[in-house]
């Protein structure tokens, strides 16, 4: 899809940007790393990245990032800046509630309250009951009002937000504009390397061997 709707500029752009985010997660020194989710040499590698338009009505709802490709680094850049370009559309960052003791590790389950029926509850083991809305979705069994808000982001254009893929998260509903981002999951396993997004192939294919071998020592710390 890259390939199809980009120029050669964008692509080498794109890899460069790469290489700089994989640099960043590496770098203890700048960004100690305490992964549980999987086992964790202290390296990642680049398996998967997406550019993502929301538009009006947009949203991204509670989720980790660990249900696919043993994912233990997530990395967003913006290109748009909230109350300028879009409102909404705010990064919701989580802490879990003590009944979920393995909350966001290897991506668990997701599930949705019928539409129909009902009511629906949640009764916690100190007999508290939470009640649950209509099409409301749940993580690991609970609704959204048992995991509390430990920190609000708001994108700037330029900037890169970066968080352990096993870190609660989601995007608030835009509300007006577009929220323009390019996000990039890392994997804890080499083998995954690029099995989502082959930028080796791409380099080569499309920018020729030269620029792959020159990216390939970048992305290889080389």
């Amino acid at each position: 899809q890259m390939v199809q709707a980009a120029s050669e500029k964008d692509l080498k752009l794109l890899l460069n940007v790469t290489a700089r985010a994989l640099a960043l997660v590496n770098d203890h020194n700048k960004l100690p790393a305490s992964v549980t989710a999987y086992g964790y040499s202290g390296k990642v590698w680049p398996h998967w990245a997406t550019f993502q338009h929301y538009l009006p009505g947009g949203r991204h709802i509670l989720h980790p990032d660990t249900d696919k490709g043993e994912h233990c680094m997530s990395l967003a850049v913006s290109f748009s800046t909230h109350g300028k370009d879009f409102g909404g559309g705010e990064i919701k960052i989580f802490e879990c509630p003590p009944t979920v003791p393995d909350c966001g590790n290897r991506g668990r389950s997701r599930t949705r309250v019928p539409l129909e029926g009902g009511p629906y509850s949640r009764r916690w083991p100190n007999g508290t009951i939470i009640p649950l809305q209509p099409g409301e979705w749940l993580w690991d069994g609970e609704p959204e009002i048992a995991y509390a808000v430990r920190e609000e982001l708001h994108p700037q254009s330029g900037r890169a937000v970066v968080w352990l893929s096993e870190t609660v998260h989601q995007v608030e509903t835009v509300t007006w504009g577009t929220r323009k981002s390019l996000f990039f999951w890392f994997t804890c396993k080499e083998p995954l390397q690029d099995q989502a997004f082959d930028w080796s192939g791409y380099a080569e294919r499309y920018l020729g061997s030269a620029m792959s071998e020159a990216s390939q020592r970048t992305l290889a710390g080389g």
